[in-house]
């Protein structure tokens, strides 16, 4: 098939883009313990269940294509789409909240920027799984660059300073994408089928 092997590449050097996100914050120390590493469990529980929510997008664009508008329907669970992105980022956020705070209360040494840092990229993550699923790998790839490079560009007044900007410039850069996207589900659609 042709163009598929450079969609599997950006999406090779968008998780490697993740990954440097991870762990390129020198402030975080990976090697000193597990406490990275359970600081990294509610973002990554967050993302999950934020992944989980975005089901609800299958919905509502068949609905936009077959000519019913994504926010009508026989019953409550028919959403509009960037409403549905919006519950994705709640449980994102809620969960990631809650389990930080859970997180100090067990380690209480663990620094609270890193705990939103891990937050932020995770929600990074999410805007990259729709983006690429709609058809816009290299505008998340690009995205996951750019936070990338501010990254390592910012120095680390506290802990995780450069693991949120990183994270902040990616999601700046993918949000208004993803909106637009989803604000027309039945163009996103026909563009993506290559129907003009």
């Amino acid at each position: 098939m042709p163009g598929r092997w450079t969609r599997t590449a950006g999406a090779g050097l968008t998780g490697v883009g993740i990954g440097v996100l991870l762990v390129g914050d020198p402030s975080v120390g990976w090697a000193g313990g597990p406490a990275a590493a359970l600081a990294l469990l509610p973002s990554a529980v967050g993302g999950l269940w934020a992944g989980h929510a975005l089901w609800g997008l299958t919905d509502a664009f068949p609905r936009a294509l077959s000519g019913v508008p994504a926010c009508d329907g026989p019953g409550p669970s028919v959403r509009r789409p960037v409403a549905v992105l919006a519950g994705a980022i709640a449980r994102l956020a809620l969960a990631t909240v809650v389990g930080s705070v859970a997180v100090v209360l067990v380690a209480p040494g663990t620094g609270t920027g890193v705990l939103a840092g891990f937050g932020v990229v995770a929600l990074a993550g999410v805007l990259v799984a729709l983006l690429e699923s709609l058809g816009r790998p290299a505008w998340s790839t690009l995205a996951i660059a750019a936070g990338v490079a501010a990254e390592l560009a910012v120095p680390a007044p506290f802990a995780g300073a450069a693991l949120v900007a990183g994270g902040t410039v990616a999601v700046l850069l993918m949000a208004p994408a993803a909106l637009v996207l989803l604000a027309r589900p039945a163009r996103t659609l026909a563009t993506a089928l290559w129907i003009t």
